[in-house]
């Protein structure tokens, strides 16, 4: 399942509160759709790794108490507080009062009827949480027995020990596959069956997509290597201490243009997406940056000249998306216009991307819209 389909999975298991687990290979971006998630809804977000705990960071430390000759057990920070000190408005006598749509009520109803010596006041109280987040267990499957054991109640009944999770939070968690080398033990029956389960699928147009989102931190240069060579986004191998992920990409993108000398910037690309792959993208960069420049496609849309080399089709396409605004969009996309359909829609898509849609309104995009609807779809 591609990531954007799995927000959306996500969404109808938040909203029914019920527990899911995102099953992929390391650096394909599970906490990273988790976290897009929780700030398109604007929720919190707490990431407990799973695999650091032990049985009692979940249950909660057992404290006596002398009074009532019991057990108590004090719950762990990292759980939203069932309680939060906020101001919240009372009445003369301390009593809390709940504003309405016809105004102030008590707790069982009842109206509050204001007069001048019994007036709605502030007051600092603890009253229940009714914050919205997500509790984010990362690396469930890699803790060790008897934390996953005593992670069970949390899972199913938003509780454990004296501690219950506040109505607005929801519970997902995610893990890599027994196939992934990375310690990954088998989940036992009682803990699955309380999870709804999602396969991580990498999907190139969502990674691009996202890497669209995040500005210069993702430089042009690699989001034309990855059109390119979608097959090198994601090609994960445990045998080796490095392979291609969408993690190490990232990486890479960082390295990119980095000032170091070429030799010790391949050797941290290397060292990050494994040997074969980085010296593709090193191959890829000398391309690029022997690309016409975008001052000249744009002062001459028509003069400058066009390789029929992919890669460099690739590498012009995403130079001109990152230079692209309103005003010039009309001049770039009369360049684009020389080359097959295909290339102008990866153009178009990105350039939107950039430019938060500015473009659609242009009349070069409208004519362009109407003549391949069918491609933008």
């Amino acid at each position: 399942m591609r990531s954007s389909d799995i927000a959306q999975v996500l969404d109808i298991c938040i909203s029914n509160k019920r527990p899911a687990f995102i099953w992929g290979p390391p650096g394909v971006g599970k906490s990273d759709t988790v976290a897009q998630v929780a700030e398109r809804r604007g929720m919190q977000l707490t990431d407990v790794r799973l695999n650091l705990l032990d049985p009692t960071d979940i249950k909660g430390f057992p404290m006596p108490d002398t009074a009532t000759g019991q057990m108590h057990w004090l719950p762990a920070n990292f759980l939203p507080p069932m309680m939060l000190e906020k101001e919240v408005p009372c009445d003369q006598h301390g009593v809390q009062l709940y504003e309405g749509a016809s105004g102030y009520t008590y707790e069982d109803g009842k109206v509050f009827k204001e007069t001048a010596k019994n007036k709605v006041q502030m007051q600092l109280m603890k009253v229940p949480n009714d914050s919205t987040g997500i509790l984010f267990l990362d690396e469930l499957n890699q803790a060790p027995p008897m934390v996953q054991a005593a992670s069970y109640q949390l899972l199913l009944n938003r509780a454990v020990g004296d501690y219950k999770l506040p109505d607005g939070w929801a519970i997902l968690a995610a893990g890599n596959r027994e196939s992934d080398r990375s310690n990954a033990q088998r989940m036992p029956a009682a803990l699955s069956l309380r999870l709804t389960h999602v396969d991580y699928d990498v999907n190139v147009d969502d990674w691009c997509d996202w890497a669209l989102d995040q500005g210069d931190a993702v430089p042009v240069e690699l989001l034309a290597f990855i059109r390119f060579r979608p097959d090198l986004l994601h090609k994960f191998d445990a045998t080796q201490r490095s392979s291609p992920n969408p993690r190490g990409w990232f990486f890479c993108g960082q390295y990119t243009n980095s000032g170091l000398a070429p030799e010790l910037e391949f050797e941290m690309m290397k060292g990050t997406v494994g040997e074969a792959a980085a010296g593709e993208y090193k191959a890829f960069l000398q391309v690029f940056r022997e690309l016409p420049s975008v001052d000249a496609v744009k002062l001459d849309p028509e003069g400058t000249p066009i390789s029929d080399k992919p890669a460099v089709r690739f590498a012009i396409g995403a130079a001109l998306a990152a230079a692209t605004t309103k005003d010039v969009f009309g001049r770039f996309m009369q360049y684009m216009g020389r080359m097959e359909p295909e290339w102008q829609i990866t153009y178009v898509r990105d350039a939107q991307r950039r430019t938060n849609r500015e473009i659609c309104s242009t009349k070069e995009y409208i004519k362009f819209a109407t003549t391949h609807s069918h491609l933008l779809a």
